[in-house]
């Protein structure tokens, strides 16, 4: 993958988390169209019951937020994975293809950084 490391782990994670945020969604999803209406209908009359289904199923919105901002930061990230390693493919062309002038430029420098006299002349390539 892309950057060794940073980028792996980043991306497992963000795979782990979208994984466990939709499993928690599924799981109220279920509950809410198969369970919560009989819970409301043993409530009370002070209403506690339906005040903590509707305090979750808030958390429950903001959950789905959640994941839908780490899902386009996945997506954001595979885009960026893309456009790097195709910039490492033409680097590494760029750099077989003038790898002689490099090999050159980098002896001139290290003989006219050594040459006391041409010391001035080292950037002047």
């Amino acid at each position: 993958m892309w950057v060794t490391g940073v980028g792996e782990g980043s991306f497992r994670v963000k795979q782990q988390v979208i994984s466990h945020l939709s499993k928690t969604i599924d799981a109220w999803d279920g509950f809410q169209t198969r369970d919560m209406g009989y819970f409301l209908r043993l409530e009370s009359p002070t209403g506690r019951a339906g005040s903590l289904l509707h305090t979750i199923e808030k958390n429950i919105l903001d959950l789905r937020v959640l994941r839908q901002e780490v899902e386009d930061q996945k997506r954001l990230m595979e885009s960026i994975e893309r456009e790097v390693s195709g910039f490492t493919v033409q680097s590494h062309h760029w750099t077989k293809r003038y790898l002689p002038f490099n090999r050159f430029h980098n002896a001139y420098n290290k003989i006219a950084t050594t040459s006391p006299t041409s010391s001035s002349k080292a950037g002047n390539i």
